[in-house]
C-alpha cells in the first residue's frame, strides 16, 4: 500500500515536470514562431548573453527596432533599413546603434538596457511611436558647439560660408569607459571638395547617463582628402562605414 502510494506520487511528479517542460516547449515555439512571422532579419546579442537587439519587418511592412532581455521584448520603436554597427557599452546599461537607410542617411541610437528607453540629448524617451527620423535633436548639435568652431576655425577659417546643406554625418563607433561614447562627423565643405578634394572630419565624446547624452567637452578636427577619407580616422569608424559602402 505505501509503494503503490510513493508509485503514485513519482508518476505525478513525473508527468507534472513533463508537462511543464511541454509548455515551456510550447511558448519557445510560440515566441519563434512570432519571429519568424514578423521577419525578423538582423539580431545582435550583448557579450552576456542576457540581451538581443533585433531588426524586424512585420507582416503589414512596418519595420522595428525591438530589444529583449532573455527572451522578451522590452522595447519596440518603428525603425528605417537596418543597423550596421552595434555597441554594447562596458558598464551593461546602453547598447548603441548606427543606423544606415540611404546615401547620407545615417541616424544614431542609444538604448538603455534597464528599460529600453531611448536616450538623447533632449532627455529619455519612452514612447512606442517615437520617430528617430523625425528627431533632429537627438544628438548634440555639434556645429553649434564652440569647441567644434574652434577646432574647425583653426583647420579652415573659412569654414562658415563654405557649408553644406546636407548637414552632417555623424556615426558612433563605439565605448570608452564610463560611459563615453565615442562619435565621428563628416562635414562636406562644398568650395574645399571643388577645388582641393577635401572634407571636415571631427571626433568628440559623450557621456551617456539614464538622462540624456550629455555635451562633448573636447573635439578635434581636421581636413582630409576624399580619396583617402577613411584612412585618416579611427581604424573602428572606417570600419562603420566600410560595412555600407563595402570598401
Amino acid at each position: 500500500m505505501r509503494f503503490g502510494k510513493k508509485m503514485k506520487a513519482c508518476l505525478f511528479a513525473i508527468l507534472l515536470a513533463n508537462g511543464i517542460t511541454a509548455r515551456a516547449d510550447r511558448l519557445a515555439d510560440q515566441r519563434a514562431d512570432a519571429i519568424a512571422a514578423e521577419g525578423e532579419y538582423s539580431t545582435k546579442r550583448s557579450p552576456s548573453g542576457n540581451y538581443t537587439l533585433s531588426a524586424t519587418v512585420s507582416w503589414a511592412d512596418k519595420q522595428w527596432l525591438i530589444l529583449r532581455r532573455r527572451g522578451k521584448e522590452i522595447a519596440r520603436y518603428p525603425f528605417e533599413s537596418y543597423f550596421s554597427s552595434v555597441y554594447w557599452s562596458p558598464s551593461g546599461k546602453y547598447v548603441a546603434v548606427d543606423n544606415h537607410y540611404g546615401h547620407y542617411a545615417w541616424n544614431v541610437w542609444v538604448l538603455s538596457l534597464r528599460d529600453g528607453s531611448v536616450i538623447t540629448a533632449h532627455g529619455a524617451v519612452r514612447n512606442p511611436k517615437y520617430d528617430r527620423t523625425m528627431d533632429d535633436k537627438c544628438l548634440p548639435d555639434v556645429m553649434t558647439l564652440p569647441i567644434v568652431d574652434s577646432a574647425l576655425k583653426a583647420v579652415y577659417p573659412a569654414y562658415e560660408s563654405d557649408r553644406d546643406n546636407r548637414g552632417v554625418l555623424t556615426i558612433t563607433y563605439g565605448w570608452e569607459k564610463g560611459d563615453i561614447l565615442k562619435f565621428y562627423h563628416r562635414i562636406v565643405f562644398p568650395k574645399l571638395w571643388d577645388t582641393k578634394n577635401l572634407v571636415g572630419e571631427i571626433l568628440t565624446e559623450s557621456k551617456v547617463t539614464p538622462t540624456g547624452i550629455e555635451l562633448p567637452k573636447n573635439a578635434s578636427a581636421k581636413l582630409v582628402p576624399t580619396s583617402s577619407e577613411d584612412k585618416h580616422i579611427p581604424a573602428e569608424a572606417a570600419q562603420v562605414l566600410a560595412n555600407i559602402t563595402g570598401r
